[in-house]
């Protein structure tokens, strides 16, 4: 009988690794539908008729769920935005009207109200404090507030300051001014743990890059680039970087890429150069991939949203079509397959073992992948 229950226990403990529903508000929300960055949105759209003026008005409504690093905080924001009538394609003169609540895990700490788009969120889970950024186009106030846990506003900042979030409860801030940039570290939305003041003109010019994963980051001013993990310890510097401008991360933040063009036989043929990001060593150059029985030259490289993967485009005028190729970060070949131009992938996000396939928002199909 000990046994039996024991292996019940075990079980239902294992089930629970895999699925986590927790209760915000009325919302049964299952934290397994958080992506990697560790938010969810869904949106639909729908049409109310309104007799006493026979009309109806398009209304779209937003859910999205944005969570602490470590999943224990939550903020529920539930909008509603009115877009106009079907009648007289007016547009509306309307902010959406924003339902936002905080939890602790499945205990509500605050609910509150504002006509205004919810645009991001920052949370540190130290202290709880957060950091909303208000973006509506028919809203007046429209920046970056710093809260405590208990929604008392701090701080503002413009739209026009930058910010990035690093794991470990970090976050930078790049704000700009006449005399120059600065680049400082929150801890929280009231403490700043170091700050950095450079020079901007047209020799020097600042450029920040994340890696998704927000592991790493790189400062490169003027032609000096240094990598830095995120609790600020410096992985490698290059005083003269032989790129004219910064490159950028991959998700993982392994590797660094770099845009580069080279012109042979009088053809310019794009390359991208691939840099390990432990000592900045070049790992590979590529200037063509070799699938369907040839080496074809690709053109605007993307990455593959979660992943070290990259996408490329190559276009068949001719046929009104083109390829689509995923190739690993040193330019191996992964899978191709042919499109219209019309409804030629915009975007990829590989989830667990599948590439999901996008067209601007609308899903064309899902890839399973199997290394």
């Amino acid at each position: 009988m000990k046994k039996l229950i024991l292996l019940i226990l075990l079980i239902t403990q294992t089930l629970l690794c895999f699925t986590q529903i927790i209760k915000l508000k009325e919302f049964d929300f299952d934290l397994s539908n958080l992506n990697e960055d560790n938010q969810y949105h869904f949106s639909k759209w729908d049409t109310i008729y309104y007799p006493e003026y026979d009309y109806h008005l398009v209304y779209i409504y937003r859910t999205s769920v944005y969570a602490s690093e470590n999943r224990l905080l939550f903020l529920f924001v539930e909008s509603t935005t009115p877009l106009g009538t079907v009648e007289n394609y007016l547009g509306a003169d309307a902010p959406a009207d924003t339902r936002y609540s905080y939890f602790y895990k499945d205990s509500l700490l605050w609910s509150e109200f504002k006509s205004c788009s919810l645009d991001e969120v920052y949370i540190f889970e130290k202290d709880s404090s957060l950091i909303i950024t208000w973006n509506d186009f028919w809203a007046e106030e429209n920046q970056h507030i710093f809260y405590d846990k208990n929604l008392n506003p701090l701080d503002t900042l413009s739209l026009d300051s930058k910010i990035y979030p690093l794991s470990s409860d970090n976050i930078l801030i790049r704000d700009d001014n006449y005399s120059g940039a600065s680049l400082k570290c929150m801890i929280n939305s009231s403490t700043e743990s170091w700050i950095k003041h450079y020079t901007l003109s047209k020799k020097y010019e600042l450029n920040i890059s994340c890696s998704g994963n927000r592991s790493f980051y790189s400062i490169q001013h003027n032609d000096s680039i240094k990598s830095y993990n995120a609790d600020h310890e410096l992985i490698w510097g290059e005083s003269k970087a032989e790129y004219k401008h910064s490159p950028w991360f991959t998700f993982s933040g392994k590797y660094l890429l770099y845009s580069n063009y080279e012109i042979i036989d009088g053809t310019i043929v794009p390359t991208i150069l691939i840099f390990d990001n432990k000592n900045c060593k070049q790992l590979a150059s590529i200037d063509s991939v070799y699938y369907n029985n040839s080496y074809q030259v690709l053109h605007s490289p993307k990455q593959i949203k979660y992943s070290d993967f990259l996408f490329f485009r190559n276009p068949n005028w001719d046929n009104d079509g083109g390829d689509l190729v995923v190739t690993d970060i040193l330019g191996r070949v992964i899978l191709y397959k042919t499109y219209t131009l019309n409804d030629f992938p915009t975007s990829i996000i590989k989830l667990n073992d599948e590439f999901d396939i996008y067209h601007n928002d609308d899903l064309l199909e899902k890839i399973k992948y199997k290394p």
